[in-house]
């Protein structure tokens, strides 16, 4: 076969093996194949295997020539590609906003879990506004916060995109909200400890925002604050949802008491999600 481009499927599936197999483990390897072959062919990384003389027309060739160096560079999909999956939503991502992990997937959905009838819901520190979305397709009417305007432009462009409605309050964590009350809280806030930033994998350290990651000389800055103010924003009853590092539930428990707190683990294992109720903390 005569190919109308420097690119067959068997090539394609050399490079981007070679490339994405140096940025990460086996398992990311394919997922991200398959992710890349989906939007740059509209197929499966399976076909690369199973049409190898198949080849790239002239404007996918440019777009995977474009896409290459930075891969190569350690740039994270998403942002490369303008967007991700986060539940059931698409979620346009941007450089400057933290880019949704398929862990807050489970903040998410436990917060529909507890959403109640007409319930109303506060996402903090919303980033690109996959959680209060998620629980706006649910039925839930969302407010969603953040410092930073950058993000509060792809939360209403995200809103937009799913056709969904939220309200979106520039705020440092609650100084906006004064008197507003809520059946649910739900927070992913930075929660990586400042001296841990620098050894973080590059895809993150070099891209993502320190904003959205730097959570003080412990990781726990935010939560202390959240023990603080978020109740006093909640309807009787209501409860606070917060996302956190993988090692860090046991003090997330202590911080907020054991006895007002369950621990929710991801599909890895790891404790990632606190379900916190109000009580004499």
């Amino acid at each position: 076969m005569n190919c109308i481009s420097d690119y067959d499927f068997a090539l394609v599936n050399t490079t981007l093996r070679g490339i994405l197999r140096a940025r990460g483990d086996e398992s990311e390897m394919r997922s991200e194949l398959n992710i890349l072959c989906r939007a740059l062919l509209g197929l499966p990384a399976s076909a690369l295997t199973l049409f190898p003389e198949r080849c790239l027309t002239r404007e996918q060739a440019e777009r995977l020539t474009t896409i290459l160096p930075r891969l190569k560079a350690g740039e994270p999909l998403a942002y490369i590609l303008g967007q991700t999956d986060f539940c059931f939503l698409r979620i346009a991502c941007r450089p400057g906003v933290l880019i949704p992990r398929g862990d807050t997937e489970l903040l998410a959905e436990t917060g529909i879990r507890h959403l109640p009838e007409n319930g109303r819901v506060l996402d903090l520190c919303c980033g690109t506004g996959c959680v209060g979305l998620a629980l706006a397709a649910a039925g839930a009417a969302v407010v969603c916060a953040d410092i930073s305007e950058e993000a509060l432009a792809l939360t209403r462009e995200n809103a937009a995109l799913n056709g969904l409605t939220v309200r979106t309050v520039k705020s440092d964590l609650f100084s906006a909200l004064n008197g507003e009350r809520f059946n649910l809280i739900l927070c992913n806030p930075p929660y990586i400890a400042s001296g841990d930033i620098e050894k973080l994998d590059r895809s993150v350290r070099d891209f993502e925002p320190k904003l959205a990651l730097d959570g003080g000389n412990d990781g726990l800055a935010f939560y202390r604050k959240l023990k603080q103010e978020a109740f006093a924003h909640l309807t009787p009853g209501g409860k606070l949802l917060v996302e956190h590092g993988y090692d860090q539930g046991e003090a997330v428990r202590r911080l907020f008491g054991e006895e007002n707190t369950t621990t929710l683990r991801d599909n890895g294992g790891h404790e990632r999600v606190a379900v916190i109720t109000q009580g004499e903390i």
